[in-house]
């Protein structure tokens, strides 16, 4: 998502949170993007908040999901009221907003243009394809909750250090204790057993088995290849 025409480009973060606005300055006007997870809910979404600070400016969106590492093209529809819905098997992901869009080559358009003022949502949220649709997300309640959620969290730490999420020592001498425990736990549960049998890594939710394969239809930064999917240092 960006402006139609040649823009100045800034970001940055919301004191205190992860909710990242991204700024377009352009010649006819300015707008800022919000981008936010909400925490604590039962599925997955992501909140974007298009608003426009002065002028106006014309937006292009481009939306090309793809399912399993980029090689399902899913079945793409329009409901009634204007949600875009993608099925791929089990996977199902809703985007809701305001905005008309439709397809052109296999991803979901739209242009649109904001003034000064304007505020426009689009949520997009993640369930399984077999259960029934639940109710839509409130995008400004989202965004004063998450807010409101992450600065709980950061005020507990002074001074706040951005790389403290990186080490449990970080953690621990951070002030957050809870998290702190709650990443031995993981490590107690990941390696359970017998010691010979420690691995190097494991996966997010403790796996051990981490095949390595690659994705021959995928290129990494700059073309770089082959991309893989897994870790095979993973095994002894």
């Amino acid at each position: 998502m960006a402006p139609k025409d040649e823009a100045c480009v800034s970001r940055q973060y919301r004191h205190g949170t992860l909710i990242l606005v991204t700024r377009f300055d352009t010649a006819g006007g300015s707008v800022e993007l919000t981008d936010l997870m909400p925490l604590g809910l039962a599925t997955s979404h992501v909140v974007r908040l298009v608003h426009g600070t002065s002028g106006s400016v014309t937006i292009s969106s481009e939306m090309a999901q793809r399912f399993e590492y980029g090689s399902a093209v899913p079945w793409v529809e329009a409901l009634d009221d204007g949600t875009i819905r993608a099925i791929c098997g089990p996977e199902m992901v809703l985007l809701c907003s305001p905005v008309r869009h439709h397809g052109e080559d296999h991803t979901t358009v739209a242009d649109f243009t904001v003034r000064a003022g304007d505020c426009i949502p689009f949520v997009l949220s993640y369930c399984p394809s077999h259960q029934p649709l639940g109710p839509w997300l409130d995008p400004q309640k989202a965004l004063q909750d998450t807010e409101a959620a992450w600065r709980a969290w950061s005020d507990r730490c002074a001074p706040w250090l951005r790389d403290a999420t990186f080490t449990l020592l970080a953690l621990g001498g951070a002030g957050y204790a809870e998290e702190a425990r709650a990443w031995r736990d993981w490590l107690m549960r990941a390696v359970a057993g017998s010691p010979e049998q420690m691995q190097i890594m494991y996966g997010i939710a403790g796996e051990r088995r981490l095949p390595e394969w690659e994705a021959t239809w995928l290129q990494g930064f700059e073309t770089a290849n082959p991309v893989r999917i897994g870790n095979a240092a993973a095994s002894p």
